[in-house]
């Protein structure tokens, strides 16, 4: 009785967190300002060196391979416009000036693939000419239509064009867009049932299959696979979030080791982030994270004498060890394929962290919370 309510009280303490941390979010929407007074040295110029500093903060509310796949994206939309509507690509584009191409805050790229030197006119953007380019564009040249997830992004690149110039779009343009993304869905989902679709996400791992690759990466000498393997499991990690993990995201628990990312892909800021709990496996030390991560820190300990990252070396940048362990994997995936195939049909390294998932939740008669589980998979509950 006393440990379950210690349990109750703990889960009241979260909950009230969370309600703080939601009132707090809806005050931030809500602020009392005062907007009658005009700004204080409104025309001070700032110094270069602190704009530069300014700038280089404001450059991380992208990944720069979105912002210049958003621009790829719109690209693409004006050279459509170009072709079939050549009227409105006069009226509804807009011919960039040198300084705006020069202005590494607008991310113009030209080196992006179909770049023209020009942009949208947002304000008072045609929604029916945005329909158009979707529309001409649903399917791929084989013949199967593209995923609801993919066109969405061409939406995502008009709100970044717009938010990045500081203009707003009409109102018909999210109603008009909003219709078309709810109808473009169920076409979707029944093109998907007549197999018109190339469906290309990974198929969750099954445990099996997941003891198998740590065993043919030990039996390949491939410590590094193996390991990598153990800890994406465990973490329930994208392997984007396992490539820079380092000696300072773990810390020792009273019987387990925890470990808590610096950010993930959908917590930029760092913000939601939980300590994950991992537990030693004394039953099978092919799957055990604790004798994985000892072998790896025993092997490695001398490139610790220089940077505390666990996988990355000090000379690879970013995803550079992610890239290794999906090559390693491919090229095991290769080597076993008759015997992947009887498991999945979809091998990858997502895979790894979807299987980890559908094991704890499926795997026993008494899974863990599907929240919980959202929250060690960085996953929002929204989507679960």
């Amino acid at each position: 009785f006393f440990f379950s309510f210690i349990l109750s009280l703990t889960r009241i303490k979260k909950l009230i967190h969370h309600f703080q941390l939601t009132m707090s979010a809806l005050r931030g929407r809500h602020r009392v300002t005062d907007d009658s007074h005009a700004t204080v040295g409104d025309g001070m110029m700032i110094q270069e060196e602190h704009a530069n500093q300014i700038n280089k903060t404001k450059k991380q509310e992208l990944d720069p391979k979105t912002r210049t796949a958003h621009r790829r994206r719109l690209y693409a939309m004006m050279s459509f416009w170009e072709k079939e509507y050549p009227e409105y690509y006069e009226a509804g584009t807009r011919i960039l000036t040198p300084q705006e191409v020069q202005n590494d805050m607008l991310f113009y790229h030209p080196e992006v693939r179909n770049y023209n030197g020009r942009d949208l006119i947002y304000e008072g953007l045609n929604i029916h000419m945005v329909l158009a380019f979707l529309g001409a564009n649903k399917y791929k040249d084989n013949g199967k239509i593209y995923s609801d997830t993919n066109m969405r992004k061409y939406h995502d690149a008009i709100l970044f064009g717009a938010s990045t110039v500081g203009h707003l779009l009409p109102s018909t343009y999210y109603s008009g867009m909003e219709k078309f993304q709810n109808s473009f869905k169920k076409e979707y989902r029944k093109e998907k049932e007549e197999g018109n679709a190339d469906e290309k996400s990974a198929d969750a791992i099954p445990f099996s299959l997941y003891r198998l690759i740590c065993k043919w990466f030990l039996l390949a000498g491939n410590v590094f696979g193996w390991v990598w393997t153990v800890m994406q499991w465990n973490l329930m990690a994208r392997c984007i979030s396992i490539d820079p993990i380092a000696l300072h995201n773990f810390s020792l628990g009273e019987d387990n080791i925890m470990a808590m990312h610096d950010h993930t892909k959908a917590d930029k800021e760092g913000t939601k982030l939980v300590q994950k709990h991992v537990y030693a496996n004394p039953i099978d030390p092919t799957i055990c994270p604790h004798t994985a991560l000892g072998v790896w820190l025993a092997l490695n300990q001398k490139s610790f004498e220089s940077s505390e990252k666990i996988f990355r070396k000090e000379t690879g940048g970013k995803g550079s060890a992610s890239n290794r362990y999906c090559e390693a994997l491919i090229e095991l995936f290769t080597k076993f394929k008759e015997q992947v195939v009887l498991y999945v049909q979809q091998a990858s390294a997502h895979g790894i962290r979807k299987g980890s998932a559908t094991s704890v939740s499926s795997g026993t008669t008494l899974p863990p919370p599907i929240a919980s589980i959202a929250s060690r998979g960085d996953w929002s509950l929204v989507k679960c």
